[in-house]
């Protein structure tokens, strides 16, 4: 009668081949805690027999049954470690082919051994894609803060283009914390480039968590519009001679309705008509706008009061009166 083994079944994450590389951490992680990740690493292989226990057993008598000559060179010490060792090496290959698709399946069915499994899917999904890891680089360095993102979640698209490089990085060393931070600053945009200078130095020692929680800290300060931001956009009105109001439009601009079809006649310029011409509209504002300050000027003026012509007017008057 067959003995029943009592041991538990090792259950594995459904491997996507995608994603192979976090499916053998984690598959690495539960071989670890049943004890058998060696077994499976192939750094603790299968115990063999001699070659002394065996030309024991060919010397011994024929009258032995031949299971018993080829058992009795092996100690009971010996037999036991070869029993659980392929005990464990039967948990361990159960689990690899329990876990896997029938496309994956196809691939490592016929292997014998929990190692020679693990070696297959890694040969065949281990290696790391240059071209992956060229579009996740260039995704990661790419990202831009749009307007209406809010800052937690820009953060943490920033997080998962960086562990997406991270994780098909292969060979090559990791990102430094100086890399994801001045990464992670361009992203924010240009108006955060006094944000930047106000780090200093802490830019290269600060860890990543806490210029996030700086920076979103710095957030809540100026919910609509941080203050470099707002900064350039009053310079901007203020000192910028080539500013105008919103209400005057300029001579030389470009009309919204762009018809090169049309001609205007004051302008002499086409894609447009004389009514949406902005050179005679600024002409006829300026005009009223001098008008009315011709106004304003005339009813100030005040005409000084001749009394050396009024008192001779009133002397010819008074003596055409007179018989």
């Amino acid at each position: 009668m067959a003995k029943v083994r009592s041991e538990k079944t090792i259950n594995l994450t459904a491997l996507k081949p995608s994603e192979y590389h976090l499916w053998a951490c984690q598959s690495e992680a539960t071989f670890r805690v049943y004890g058998v990740l060696d077994i499976v690493l192939g750094r603790n292989p299968k115990p063999a027999v001699s070659e002394q226990a065996i030309t024991q057993a060919t010397d011994e008598s024929s009258d032995q049954d031949a299971a018993v000559q080829a058992q009795a060179p092996i100690s009971a010490a010996q037999r036991r470690s070869i029993e659980k060792w392929q005990q464990q090496d039967d948990l361990a290959r159960q689990a690899l082919l329990a876990c896997l698709e029938t496309a994956e399946l196809t691939k490592v069915y016929q292997l014998q051994s929990a190692h020679e499994i693990w070696a297959r899917l890694a040969e065949e999904y281990g290696p790391v894609s240059d071209v992956r890891r060229a579009q996740a680089e260039g995704a990661f360095y790419s990202l831009q803060k749009k307007h209406e993102t809010s800052m937690q979640d820009h953060i943490n698209e920033f997080t998962r283009l960086q562990q997406e490089v991270d994780y098909h990085r292969g060979t090559i060393p990791a990102l430094s914390s100086i890399q994801i931070n001045l990464t992670f600053l361009r992203s924010l945009g240009r108006s955060w480039a006094s944000f930047q200078q106000s780090m200093g130095p802490r830019i290269h020692t600060i860890k990543s968590a806490t210029l996030f929680a700086e920076v979103l800290a710095f957030q809540l300060q100026n919910p609509d519009n941080d203050e470099t931001e707002y900064s350039a956009k009053v310079y901007t009105a203020r000192y910028d001679r080539f500013y105008r109001p919103h209400n005057r439009p300029h001579p030389y601009s470009k009309p919204i309705n762009h018809n090169p079809s049309e001609f205007c006649t004051f302008c002499k310029r086409r894609g447009h008509s004389i009514d949406s011409c902005l050179k005679k509209l600024w002409r006829d504002t300026q005009a009223k706008e001098d008008e009315k300050e011709s106004e304003k000027e005339s009813e100030k003026r005040v005409i000084p009061y001749d009394w050396k012509r009024a008192s001779t007017t009133k002397m010819n008057w008074s003596n055409t009166k007179q018989p």
